[in-house]
């Protein structure tokens, strides 16, 4: 089982939770721990020692989750997540979903090749997404917690090498001046977009 460390103020790393394969993970206001897992099929909240409280979503729209990966919290306290599935260019199952804060969870976006890193604008008025397998970034303007506009196309990155065709952005962030970092992968290295 594989598990999430913190570092110790000695520059140590220890080990904080086990849940099997954790992937995206995220702090909420209180002090709980979202946390993706793949090998649960769902997004559990995990308290401060590291321990599962409870089993947040397995299941949206009457469907279980195939295999959640990024977390993102938004000011109300809720969850979005996305839940790739084994989506490629060719079959893009990829889905997003939210669960609000209180637990109620629904379907935001889907046919998606491989949505991974998420972010939320610095003023929360837009989702941001990587859609790993086409190497772009989409965005979505968020008209209410849970529910989204249309997918547009922020950037398209291009691969390095090219006899690389799958995709290899992976993890995002925002910093308050909006400006995105984007993990790649093939070039081994963070790319910086204005959004």
């Amino acid at each position: 089982r594989l598990g999430i460390s913190r570092i110790s103020p000695n520059g140590q790393p220890e080990l904080w939770a086990r849940t099997g394969a954790p992937r995206g993970h995220a702090i909420l206001a209180d002090g709980t721990h979202v946390i993706s897992d793949v090998s649960q099929r769902a997004i559990l909240k995990l308290n401060q020692q590291g321990y599962v409280i409870e089993k947040l979503a397995v299941k949206s729209d009457g469907y279980f989750l195939r295999a959640p990966h990024d977390v993102v919290v938004d000011a109300e306290g809720g969850v979005y997540f996305a839940d790739p599935g084994y989506a490629r260019i060719r079959n893009p199952i990829g889905q997003l979903h939210y669960v609000s804060a209180n637990g109620k969870v629904n379907l935001v976006a889907q046919k998606l090749a491989f949505p991974e890193g998420l972010a939320l604008s610095p003023d929360g008025s837009r989702l941001y997404v990587v859609e790993s397998q086409t190497n772009q970034i989409l965005s979505f303007d968020i008209m209410t917690p849970g529910r989204v506009g249309p997918k547009k196309v922020l950037a398209t990155i291009k691969n390095e090498s090219s006899d690389n065709s799958e995709g290899s952005l992976a993890g995002l962030c925002v910093d308050d001046r909006g400006r995105l970092y984007v993990a790649h992968q093939d070039a081994t290295r963070i790319e910086v977009l204005d959004s």
